[in-house]
């Protein structure tokens, strides 16, 4: 895993909710969050995870860095801070970093630029890798319980990753 780490939004706020933030923050020496990405996650204070993200911007945890504006990428119909991790991680030197982010659009834009992509999942399994957590299926059921639900060819996958077994009773109340 590359040592620094531009966030979206949907991460940053999934891992801040569940009260794993330190994970992002365990996995990278610094986590970048641009100036849209910062006002998504800050904007209603009320929102859940943003006091936690609001404190790690505060305290110099998360590093918040200017807009950059890539034509390119604003023709794309992404939302607001997948345009903005996405231009600012294109600026950034080959290699230098690694984007983190869920949204499949979003991820096939960063692909097509060349950039390496990691979603939350996957980070959890570099998080293990790296002993920050002894269970990725315990941070899964964590997500659960705040209503974050990945699909469950994912949860597969990530658990065989990491080693585990998949739970067989995983199951979204909300599909058939």
């Amino acid at each position: 895993m590359k040592r620094l780490v531009v966030t979206d939004t949907g991460p940053l706020v999934i891992f801040a909710r569940s009260g794993r933030l330190d994970i992002v923050l365990g996995v990278a020496e610094r986590v970048i969050v641009t100036e849209t990405v910062r006002r998504e996650c800050t904007a209603n204070i009320l929102k859940p995870g943003a006091v936690e993200i609001a404190k790690a911007l505060g305290d110099g945890r998360l590093t918040t860095v200017a807009d950059v504006v890539n034509p390119a990428i604003e023709k794309t119909h992404l939302d607001p801070g997948e345009k903005s991790a996405i231009a600012y991680a294109i600026s950034l030197p080959p290699k230098d970093g690694t984007l983190l982010m869920d949204e499949r659009r979003g991820r096939s834009v960063a692909a097509l630029h060349g950039l390496a992509v990691i979603g939350s999942a996957g980070l959890l399994v570099v998080a293990k890798r790296l002993e920050l957590i002894t269970s990725v299926a315990q941070v899964l059921d964590d997500w659960e319980k705040v209503g974050y639900w990945l699909d469950s060819s994912v949860v597969k996958t990530v658990l065989s990753m990491a080693g585990e077994v998949p739970p067989s009773t995983r199951k979204n109340p909300n599909r058939p």
